[in-house]
């Protein structure tokens, strides 16, 4: 019987080595059965001298189970279209190189996606585990609601926007190479809003909780700085203005948008370097880009108390009272709204 060839395994990697190869372990283990194969493809863009010890390490641990791709322009959004391009398996599934899978995950996987006729996107739940790769169910609780409130959700909040938590048609993924990919965080939305939109038919199964998400203190959505998170904006707004989007999707993208300035406002609070001009600067191109969207109470209802509490205040361009609540360092004291 030839076994179909259903999965890959992509893994962008940038300089998180500490734990590749614990990811690497659950990846190359996974339990399979007679009616499919996998592959695993990384994308990784160290510089080519760490990058070759890397390649040698994983050859001498695991032979020809691991393929790479050397990519010497950073980038996560980037790394990601690479690997999609180079995918062979019907579906896509990520894996941050910092994270790691239970041995079933899948398996797991494979006989939920048989069960629901296989379906265009399946979206799982995960866990969240501390640096040192222990679960901690306090840090996350498992999201539960019925399929036919995924769109709404998807809309109204970040629920279903990591990339990582789902195994996609590889065919259902677009690559705007007119978007520069090279310094991008918050990626995740800008890759499921055209998985999510082309998507026919999307499972949710919240009982999967396999994926162990790291809560890694040096990843980029930890160390973000002021000039990364300005470049990460105009990018999204080159994405914008690359799309002719019906209104639907423009509602998506107006929420999304307003909750990656939310994301953004809340990561540039907590660095003590950030001076006074950048964050006025941040403030005043937040107002710019909040003026004219609309996010009802539903909306604020599904985001954190701490993110409601960063939205109303940037859309007000209130930075007097976001500097006094988050007690921002080195920053002046105005005595006015921007």
């Amino acid at each position: 019987m030839n076994k179909k060839h259903l999965f890959t395994f992509l893994v962008p990697n940038y300089g998180y080595h500490k734990y590749l190869f614990e990811c690497f372990d659950s990846l190359v283990n996974q339990k399979t059965s007679d009616e499919f194969e996998y592959d695993i493809l990384v994308c990784d863009q160290s510089d080519l001298e760490v990058y070759e010890k890397i390649k040698k390490d994983t050859f001498s641990k695991y032979g020809n189970r691991i393929s790479f791709i050397h990519n010497d322009i950073k980038g996560v959004l980037r790394a990601r279209h690479t690997l999609v391009r180079e995918a062979k398996g019907e579906y896509c599934i990520f894996v941050d190189s910092d994270d790691f899978v239970d041995l079933d995950y899948l398996y797991v996987i494979y006989e939920n996606l048989k069960k629901h006729n296989f379906p265009d996107i399946l979206i799982h739940n995960f866990i969240k585990c501390h640096e040192d790769g222990k679960d901690d169910p306090g840090l996350y609780t498992p999201f539960v609601c019925d399929d036919k409130y995924l769109m709404d959700y998807f809309i109204y909040s970040n629920f279903f926007n990591e990339v990582v938590r789902k195994a996609f048609r590889r065919n259902l993924y677009v690559v705007d190479d007119k978007v520069d990919m090279e310094s991008v965080i918050c990626d995740d939305w800008l890759l499921s809003f055209p998985l999510m939109m082309k998507a026919k038919n999307i499972v949710y199964v919240p009982e999967i909780q396999k994926y162990h998400y790291r809560m890694n203190s040096s990843s980029l959505t930890h160390t973000v700085k002021f000039e990364e998170a300005m470049k990460n904006l105009a990018v999204h707004d080159q994405y914008l203005s690359n799309l002719t989007p019906n209104s639907l999707q423009k509602k998506i993208f107006d929420s999304q948008i307003a909750m990656t300035y939310v994301a953004l406002g809340d990561m540039l609070i907590r660095d003590k370097s950030l001076t006074s001009k950048q964050f006025k600067e941040f403030c005043n191109n937040a107002r710019d880009h909040l003026y004219d969207i609309d996010v009802n109470d539903t909306e604020l209802y599904e985001m954190s108390k701490n993110h409601k509490k960063i939205y109303k205040l940037l859309k007000k361009n209130a930075y007097r009272r976001l500097k006094l609540i988050f007690k921002i360092r080195k920053l002046v004291t105005y005595s006015h709204h921007l």
